[in-house]
């Protein structure tokens, strides 16, 4: 009978040895959470420095807590909400940590962060954009309440983006951990002047630590771009081709056929209501519109943009009253993105009655002129009070063109 407890007591203690062992053994990363108005939900640990997002590891909310506990490689990952797709950003360091988040599902922004120090850059990175966002909204809001011309609203986004840039640029400049410079790189933007900063710094990430996983991937992305500079890769389709035909909805939910609008002049317009240089060419599409609508001119507006209210809301503000707008929200996965082969925005396609593309690219007096040129105005006949016979414009005509 001795021997029997001392068996089970051995047993028992042994057990318990294995138990605590295995936890102080424990070198991974270690992240425990209170994550509230999210009772049963999966939490999806996903890897952000791969083509496709890649799920790492997988746990369910069970009164208000959540645990992992992983080896992965050093970088940038986040945790994903598989019900509402809510996202929070971490950082695993190679030596492991424990990372502790307090998340409240129902305003997903706010969350807290501890455990390493470039976790809580990234989330002051989130904090950034959030207030940035709600900087340009400011300005559209006030826009639309005090009837701001669109010269002055472009002058506040200009000065607001400057603010914004200067200060992302300055946390580039400052951070030392690569990865999480290289994840404020989002907050510049790949728009055609920040394309050579955006080279330079990913080739000094790249240098400073090539085994950066995120940062390889931006030095990737940039890759492109070099190519484009080497190779003097040409934006979009080549003059003279046929315009691709496409089906789609307008943001009213009507359906759109390119070929429906041919036998007029159609200007197909890629753009986004976060590209200032395209707000800066809105004026000129506006002008273009009220001068040649009537005669046989239209303009089919492609929007990069991945928010509707923020597209509802650039078209309000710049007064871009033509029926044609398109979006699928997708941004550059937009399937007409690839179909006209855009790089870079703003460009413009201007196709002709038979749906040949007959100029691209056509900015400020250069598209008026254009058009000008194509489509004179309808002339009718009209007899004055002694009888004369003369042909006047069908339409009201610019001070220009009386001019002429």
């Amino acid at each position: 009978m001795r021997n029997y407890f001392q068996v089970k007591y051995f047993v028992f203690f042994a057990f318990l040895f294995t138990i605590w062992s295995c936890k102080s053994d424990f070198k991974g990363t270690t992240i425990n959470g209170d994550i509230l108005n999210a009772e049963n939900h999966l939490l999806l640990l996903e890897d952000v420095a791969t083509a496709q997002k890649v799920i790492i590891d997988s746990a369910r909310v069970i009164n208000n807590k959540v645990s992992f506990q992983v080896y992965i490689n050093e970088g940038i990952y986040r945790l994903r909400d598989e019900k509402s797709n809510q996202m929070a950003f971490i950082y695993i360091r190679k030596e492991g940590d424990e990372i502790y988040l307090r998340w409240d599902l129902k305003n997903s922004d706010e969350y807290i962060i501890t455990g390493n120090e470039p976790s809580k850059q990234l989330k002051y990175l989130v904090d950034f954009s959030k207030k940035s966002a709600l900087g340009y909204n400011e300005i559209d809001s006030t826009a639309l309440k005090d009837s701001l011309s669109v010269e002055r609203v472009l002058e506040l986004k200009d000065k607001h983006r400057a603010k914004v840039l200067a200060k992302t640029k300055e946390f580039i400049e400052s951070e030392k951990n690569v990865d999480v410079a290289a994840f404020a790189l989002n907050y510049v933007g790949a728009i055609p002047e920040n394309i050579n900063y955006l080279i330079e710094v990913t080739e000094k990430l790249h240098q400073k630590n090539p085994e950066a996983r995120y940062s390889e991937v931006w030095y990737e992305s940039m890759e492109s771009y070099r190519k484009q500079l080497l190779d003097k890769v040409e934006n979009g389709l080549a003059v003279g081709v046929k315009a691709p035909e496409f089906e789609s909805l307008t943001i009213k939910g009507d359906t759109l056929k390119l070929k429906n609008l041919l036998g007029s002049y159609v200007l197909l317009d890629f753009w986004a209501s976060w590209c200032q240089p395209c707000r800066k060419e809105n004026p000129n599409l506006v002008a273009a519109y009220k001068e040649f609508s009537k005669r046989k001119f239209t303009i089919v507006s492609i929007s990069l943009d991945s928010k509707l209210d923020q597209l509802q809301k650039g078209i309000k503000v710049d007064g871009l009253n033509w029926p044609y707008h398109i979006s699928d929200l997708l941004k550059w996965r937009s399937p007409l993105i690839k179909q006209y082969e855009v790089k870079a925005i703003p460009l413009n396609y201007l196709i002709n009655p038979t749906g040949e593309i007959i100029a691209k690219d056509l900015k400020g007096a250069a598209l008026i002129s254009t058009l000008d040129k194509l489509l004179p105005p309808e002339m009718i006949e009209v007899t004055d009070s002694t009888g004369k016979v003369s042909l006047v414009p069908k339409y009201p005509v610019s001070a220009k063109d009386s001019v002429k």
